[in-house]
């Protein structure tokens, strides 16, 4: 009975706060949404035979991507302390043979 009591008071103390807060919005005079620029870069060139080492990752492995986004289908992976010539770089991501590598877990070669 003691754990039940309980439950329920702590459904009331998450419940009423929102119903509060939703019940507020019908009072609430709305603005209109102010428009967003979005800025997308477009990978910009790099010089022939510019090489990039894989680091250590923590997993042992580095995932290589079709896009550069981390939410992009992985095509291949990566070990640490493999060297790639890439060609192109885009939001500190970086286009090898294979694919995109995260600019975070690699060190420029010179």
């Amino acid at each position: 009975m003691i754990v039940w009591l309980g439950v329920v008071g702590v459904a009331v103390a998450v419940i009423l706060p929102l119903y509060g807060l939703i019940g507020n919005l019908n009072n609430v005079t709305s603005t209109p949404p102010v428009p967003v620029e979005t800025v997308v870069s477009s990978p910009t060139p790099v010089p022939t035979k510019t090489q990039l080492k894989i680091t250590d990752t923590g997993i042992g492995y580095l995932n290589i991507r079709k896009l550069p986004l981390r939410t992009s289908e992985i095509v291949g992976r990566a070990v640490p302390g493999e060297v790639f010539t890439y060609s192109e770089t885009q939001d500190n991501w970086y286009k090898i043979e294979l694919g995109w590598v995260s600019g975070s877990y690699v060190e420029i070669l010179k």
